[in-house]
């Protein structure tokens, strides 16, 4: 009997060790780096061609990554006139866009060589955030990537597969993983799962949008919540292309996947704001984010949510 148990007690120590190797096999390794939640937008230190670190946005919203003009002047970068040196963002102010290059980028041990950039004034966006920043990461560094964003902790991690398998895909009440998708050549990360007020509208995930959602004019109309912009207070907004001046007021609810939100604060976007000939109607942003993990897998086109 007493060999019989101690046969038994020695299989399950096996398997016990057998079950944890596989969960340590099974977890990919991340790159680490910490970021500033400054002013809900997320911070990270860049290094361009050895130089820097410099602090850039890291944003899911933006297609190109985009670097500070008197930055880009300073480490010699060939600059381009975009558009005839103008590009108006709100029939107000306008902002002066170059395409440039970076030869070098490097965040941590990762590294990407010839990043098509935009320059332009960053000292706006800067005045807003509270701190010197110096430009964006956007999708083109971010591609076939799978970025993690932990809020919580003020970390984003860096895999090369998916932290996730396909058995934890299935949502839960503090997991929750939804598909996203571009649309044509634009990449934007869009999903379906969101609803205003109980009305479904597709959404950008854009981390680069300190707040919790922005509607544009057109889904503004859609949703007959043209009163509730109207009534909203006025707030002026410093992004990469300008100043936008928009309204600042509260939904009913705000649903994304199995998440429900009562009485958010959310952004009603102006005509000419930018965002007219968008393919989603609204911004999903840090102030929605910042409560969770969030996880862009890139490769497989899924976005996952965990609460800690």
């Amino acid at each position: 009997m007493k060999r019989k148990f101690l046969y038994l007690f020695v299989a399950c120590v096996c398997v016990s060790l057998c079950d944890r190797f596989a969960c340590a096999q099974s977890k990919p390794e991340a790159v680490e780096v910490l970021f500033t939640f400054e002013r809900s937008s997320v911070i990270i230190h860049v290094k361009v061609n050895g130089k820097g670190p410099y602090n850039m946005l890291l944003d899911t919203g933006a297609e190109q990554s985009a670097i500070d003009l008197n930055s880009a002047r300073e480490l010699g970068l060939k600059l381009e006139p975009l558009g005839g040196g103008k590009i108006v963002a709100t029939g107000k102010k306008e902002n002066t866009l170059f395409l440039t290059k970076l030869p070098q980028v490097e965040i941590a041990t990762l590294t990407a060589t010839d990043l098509l950039a935009v320059a332009t004034d960053f000292s706006k966006i800067s005045q807003r955030i509270g701190m010197p920043v110096n430009g964006v990461i956007g999708y083109n560094f971010l591609r076939n990537r799978v970025v993690q964003f932990d809020y919580p902790k003020r970390t984003a991690r860096f895999y090369s597969v998916s932290p996730f398998s396909k058995s934890s895909q299935s949502n839960t009440a503090n997991h929750m993983s939804l598909p996203f998708r571009f649309y044509g050549d634009d990449k934007f990360p869009i999903i379906d799962e969101v609803y205003v007020n109980g009305k479904k509208i597709k959404a950008e995930l854009d981390t680069g949008h300190s707040g919790v959602l922005a509607l544009t004019a057109a889904a503004i109309k859609r949703l007959g919540l043209e009163a509730e912009a109207q009534a909203a207070e006025p707030e002026t907004s410093e992004g990469a292309l300008g100043t936008s001046v928009n309204r600042k007021g509260k939904l009913k609810t705000l649903t994304v996947g199995s998440v429900t939100v009562d009485s958010p604060m959310v952004s009603f976007r102006a005509p000419n704001s930018g965002l007219d000939q968008a393919p989603f109607e609204g911004l999903l942003g840090n102030d929605f984010f910042k409560d969770f993990v969030v996880t862009f897998d890139y490769r497989n086109m899924i976005v996952t949510f965990e609460k800690q």
